[in-house]
């Protein structure tokens, strides 16, 4: 036997406070003796045996009362008793993995294994006794309630299973049992239970430690009233002859593309299976609509990746689906999606340091040029970039307020003004490229946008190297000329050029830079040089991680260097952007150079709209403000979305996705005449679910063994298990009716033995 508030019990104790009033009202007598005393000694001695005995009773009756009063509210519960009624109402947390390997079909005629864990799952629930509650958890991806609490309302608790989906990512086994663990603790019924159905994928389970199960053993152990576990594996235990192929991922190679560029996408399609999968035919979808075809071939166990491209001739957010014909164990993983941001325009301002009336002298001249190639060319093309030109001094809030990203082009400096708005500019979620030149104050960009100033630098100028070309384009010291390493780039502004046909790199000269030193490095170089600059004055070191390096000479001087600030980036690059310091601007690939910059630095400071399970889909809108927002889920499912509103520009969160597929955010207009707006967000799931193995009915066992659980076949094995296991009964209420039995009889012996005496 056991207690729910077994700290109540000690109540009992109150059993002393009729024992000690009986004991002082013993002494409350005085013993006169008188002269016919002995003619009534016989009588008084059976009369006092009779009154002892009922005072004896009476002391009973009293002392018990407490006794059961305390026991009542202490709630003791009866365990291991074999004989208790079946309609003792029950708890239950149900815990059914919703992963979408869940969906795979064992043999061709069966359901899926969640149509079979869904149909235990309501046997269970409607041979349960009336009164007994229910929660039920879904553990893919992240574990879910299908109800905020447990519920008395059976019924309801079918038509939430009848709407589970195998479509979650892979399932947490911990995070499972910990809400497991919660579940049931919050449950009234002394008879509580915990049952568990699953595939039981050995990608899930395997990699769990036993001393965690052993753990979460010794926790529901704990409980007041532990739990009885119980593990329903679905499907066969055999599984190496299942065939699947899945699309494991689709990448872009790019966040952004405007209209009318190409993209290219890649697909990795992978056999799972111990056969050979020849011409299984593979569609592009764009927005539902079939754009390309191709065909996949794989031998057992290979994979492959599949390139298609794609020009979107309509700006704003697109959904691209790749979709694989296969007749296979796992629908599921037969597509793939992914989203993509198709740009109208690139608004770029550019700041002209050296400004000139001669065509392409000054700064940013190739720039422009690079930047809107189509309408310099007069060519009836739109370019995806606008670019607008001004001088140093007209830098404002204004200006800066129209841009998405700003060129500094061999500009001197900046006065405090505008670097504080550069500043709000940057981490606000725009970029910042900017070139070095001959005009450039090393000491200021140091003091003003570094560690100590605005913080934006990735990297600190070092003292300029090299000789810059003369005005004749000789520069006397052509050995000098160095060149970009012709490396691998892992940079996503530079892998376009890891493919040759794009041009290389190494052919560009640079005559004159400043080489990008680490901001520590420059620091210890500033303390060497002026020793006075210590202590306190000495600049803060920039965390590890802080900047990345884009690109080197073969010098090994660091030429080009990137840092996120904020919601935004900068780029920092080491030469001019005209030809007194390389002649990189006259190269065929410094158009797609610069455009690759700046597309990429366009959407740097957007949160992704390709996200993983688990993560938290963001969302930032800055048009109009006045719309009403939904996010539309994989399912169907709409959920009423309220934006977080900061400098002008409102947030959209929707948190721990659990569903692969499609996030929609729509926003819906109170004007007639302006078009609903629609942002989408990609969530994919742990390819792993892929994987069809799952683990041997040993290997279960083991797991059973540190949950200390037991294992059914199916739904109709455990309701069979559960008429032959021990469970609890509380019995307060019978203690209350013999608490109110002893009130009774007490009252009743006391008139009964009064009205003797008298």
């Amino acid at each position: 036997m056991t207690f729910l508030n077994g700290i109540l019990a000690f109540g009992a104790l109150a059993f002393c406070i009729p024992l000690v009033i009986h004991l002082l009202n013993r002494s409350k007598f005085q013993t006169v003796d008188w002269g016919a005393m002995h003619l009534l000694e016989s009588v008084i001695r059976v009369n006092h045996r009779r009154f002892q005995i009922q005072q004896l009773l009476l002391l009973l009756v009293r002392c018990a009362i407490p006794v059961l009063l305390a026991l009542c509210l202490a709630i003791p519960v009866l365990t291991h008793w074999q004989a208790l009624p079946k309609d003792t109402p029950s708890s239950v947390a149900l815990v059914v993995d919703d992963s979408y390997s869940m969906d795979a079909v064992d043999d061709g005629l069966q359901p899926t294994l969640m149509a079979s864990a869904i149909a235990d799952s309501k046997q269970i629930v409607a041979a349960l006794p009336r009164g007994s509650e229910v929660k039920v958890l879904a553990t893919g991806g992240r574990p879910q309630a299908l109800q905020s609490q447990a519920t008395v309302d059976l019924r309801r608790v079918e038509e939430d299973l009848q709407q589970l989906l195998a479509a979650a990512g892979a399932n947490d086994v911990p995070e499972a049992l910990k809400a497991a663990t919660i579940a049931v603790a919050d449950m009234k019924h002394a008879r509580r239970e915990v049952v568990l159905l699953s595939d039981f994928q050995r990608d899930d389970w395997q990699s769990v430690d036993p001393q965690l199960l052993e753990r979460f053993r010794q926790q529901w152990q704990a409980l007041p009233t532990a739990p009885a576990i119980t593990l329903i594996p679905m499907g066969r235990r055999d599984t190496a002859d299942l065939q699947n192929v899945s699309i494991e991922s689709l990448r872009s190679d790019r966040p952004t593309v405007g209209v009318g560029q190409e993209v290219r996408l890649r697909a990795t399609v992978r056999n799972h299976g111990d056969q050979a999968r020849p011409a299984l035919p593979l569609r592009l979808k764009v927005n539902n609509e079939t754009v390309a075809a191709t065909t996949a071939s794989l031998d057992a166990g290979a994979t492959t990746q599949l390139l298609l491209t794609h020009r979107f001739e309509q700006a704003g957010s697109q959904v691209i689906e790749v979709e694989l014909e296969s007749d296979d164990a796992l629908a599921s993983d037969n597509h793939q999606f992914a989203t993509i941001e198709v740009l109208q325009t690139i608004d770029v301002v550019l700041v002209d340091g050296k400004p000139s009336n001669q065509a392409l002298q000054g700064e940013t001249g190739f720039l422009s040029v690079a930047l809107s190639p189509f309408a310099f060319g007069r060519q009836p093309l739109a370019d995806l970039v606008k670019t607008r030109t001004i001088r140093r001094q007209d830098l404002n809030e204004s200006v800066l307020a129209e841009a998405r990203v700003l060129v500094l082009a061999n500009v001197s400096r900046l006065d405090d003004r505008q670097v504080d708005a550069l500043e709000k500019f940057v981490r606000a979620g725009n970029s910042l490229l900017i070139f070095a030149g001959d005009q450039i104050s090393i000491d200021w960009y140091h003091e003003k946008l570094g560690p100590q100033g605005a913080d934006l630098l990735p990297m600190v100028l070092g003292e300029r190297l090299g000789q810059p070309q003369t005005s004749d384009g000789n520069d006397g010291r052509q050995d000098a000329d160095k060149h970009l390493v012709a490396q691998f780039f892992e940079h996503p502004s530079m892998q376009l050029f890891n493919e040759t046909s794009a041009g290389s790199l190494a052919d560009a000269d640079v005559f004159a830079w400043h080489p990008l030193l680490p901001i520590e490095d420059a620091d210890d170089s500033d303390s060497e040089d002026d020793n006075a600059n210590s202590g306190a004055d000495t600049l803060p070191e920039r965390p590890a991680g802080g900047a990345t390096v884009v690109a080197r000479l073969e010098t090994g001087d660091t030429l080009i260097a990137e840092r996120s600030c904020g919601d935004g980036v900068v780029l920092l690059v080491g030469t001019s952007a005209n030809l007194r310091w390389t002649n990189l601007p006259m190269q065929p690939l410094f158009v797609p150079l610069v455009q690759e910059w700046i597309s990429w630095m366009a959407t740097r400071g957007l949160p992704p709209r390709n996200v993983a399970v688990g993560q938290t889909a963001v969302v930032h809108w800055s048009e109009d403000t006045d719309r009403t927002w939904q996010w539309i889920l994989p399912d169907g499912r709409r959920s009423d979305v309220v934006a977080e509103v900061q400098d002008q520009r409102q947030t959209f969160q929707f948190p721990s996705l659990r569903l692969p597929g499609i996030y929609a955010l729509v926003g819906a207009s109170p004007d007639a005449d302006r078009s609903d707006q629609t942002v989408y967000v990609a969530a994919t799931a742990n390819p792993d679910e892929s994987n069809l193995l799952r683990l041997s009915d040993d290997e279960i066992a083991d797991i059973a063994d540190a949950l200390g659980a037991t294992v059914a076949d199916s739904g109709a094995a455990y309701l069979e298990l559960d008429n032959t296991r021990r469970f609890g009964r509380e019995i307060w209420r019978p203690l209350l009716l013999a608490l109110l039995a002893m009130m009774i009889l007490e009252v009743v012996l006391q008139q009964y033995f009064a009205g003797v005496r008298r």
